[in-house]
């Protein structure tokens, strides 16, 4: 594991949150050198156990710890504080993130984004849809992706589905409820093992840079998917309007077509969870 070490790259991760820190945990058993980040003091300990030179680390308000600068990739992997602010923040962190490392170590970074940059479009979005400030469906997302983009160093932007699988079990939300809306629309999901595949793949070999779309290549509808999963879960059924709305189905057709990644999960019926 040593030797083998020697020839894959370092990783600093900023967040090892629900998809950071097992991500953290697959690149250590593969022998990859790791530093990562939390804002919580208790989380220290968890962090160290597992082997990855851990640090505090606040966005927006502490400088990037040298054990993040000292490592060849970055992984941007903490999100928006939350859905109430106006994402006003979250780019202005990830633009001083990108000022620190100009003359760090760091020769590429991988910014964990998601595919509600994205309008509310029904019918099918790639990568190739034309974004703007005044058309995104997180304008805190787009102007992050804009800065990392334009940013002078090789860049990967994944734009993941709504991450679920383990313990998160996203049919819990909804069940037992009724008149719920959009039941027709469909799903945009990725289970956290292909999640973690595919950073995996970013990380280990040099694809074309820019933006990927990653999520289940099959959309079920959230009646279809939530009702099944509370049934397999003995949960309440959840009851859906009859509304004819439809959303978007995002599409990973440059994903498939530029890494020829076969996902372990490709359809949400068939996810399995730890819960």
């Amino acid at each position: 594991m040593e030797g083998q070490s020697k020839n894959l790259p370092s990783v600093g991760i900023l967040g090892c949150g629900w998809l950071g820190f097992p991500f953290a945990k697959t690149l250590i058993e593969l022998g990859v050198h790791v530093a990562g980040t939390t804002t919580s003091i208790d989380k220290l300990g968890l962090l160290g156990t597992a082997k990855i030179q851990a640090s505090l680390f606040n966005a927006g308000a502490d400088k990037v710890p040298k054990t993040i600068l000292d490592k060849e990739i970055l992984i941007l992997s903490f999100p928006p504080k939350s859905k109430s602010t106006d994402g006003e923040w979250y780019w202005k962190a990830i633009r001083d993130i990108l000022n620190q490392i100009q003359s760090s170590s760091i020769k590429k970074v991988i910014l964990i984004s998601s595919t509600s940059v994205y309008p509310e479009t029904p019918g099918e979005v790639s990568e190739e849809y034309e974004l703007n400030i005044r058309n995104t469906g997180n304008s805190g997302l787009y102007l992050a992706e804009k800065c990392v983009l334009e940013a002078k160093i090789p860049a990967y932007v994944l734009r993941f589905g709504g991450l679920t699988g383990g313990n998160r079990l996203l049919a819990k939300h909804f069940a037992g409820k009724t008149n719920l809306k959009n039941g027709n629309f469909p799903v945009n999901l990725v289970h956290l093992d292909d999640a973690i595949s595919i950073l995996c793949s970013f990380l280990l070999t040099d694809f074309e840079t820019g933006v990927f779309n990653i999520c289940s290549p099959i959309h079920p509808s959230k009646k279809e998917l939530y009702t099944n999963d509370c049934r397999r879960f003995n949960l309440p059924l959840p009851g859906y309007s009859d509304d004819e709305n439809s959303g978007k189905k995002i599409f990973v057709k440059k994903l498939l077509d530029t890494t020829g990644y076969q996902f372990k999960f490709p359809d949400p019926l068939t996810y399995n969870y730890t819960i």
